[in-house]
């Protein structure tokens, strides 16, 4: 994910969730993946928009 056009829905999702709960381990779980995943997915999003 290196630019805006390759940011999915899903990734779009995860971020949702982690602004509304403001818990990268609630989504984690949620999602059933571990929250370096969660941590990862929004670190490339940041990277994607220049954040």
């Amino acid at each position: 994910m290196n630019d805006i056009n390759t940011v999915s829905i899903k990734t779009l999702v995860t971020f949702i969730g982690v602004f509304n709960t403001h818990s990268f381990s609630e989504v984690a779980r949620r999602e059933g993946v571990s929250a370096s995943n969660i941590s990862r997915t929004i670190q490339q999003l940041e990277d994607a928009l220049g954040q």
